[in-house]
């Protein structure tokens, strides 16, 4: 996963690279960010270290 601020140039260049080197691309709107497991595995462990 990669991620950055805004898309624009550098967004469109990474992906070209990626497809340009074979590397597998999901769709770029198709994954919502605070759905994916990784980002819901961090929310769940900065929750805990607040109840600390």
């Amino acid at each position: 996963m990669i991620l950055l601020r805004q898309r624009g140039a550098l967004f469109e260049a990474i992906v070209k690279a990626l497809k340009d080197a074979g590397v597998p691309v999901t769709g770029r709107d198709r994954l919502t960010l605070a759905e994916h497991p990784a980002v819901e595995d961090l929310v769940v462990l900065g929750r805990a270290l607040l109840r600390g």
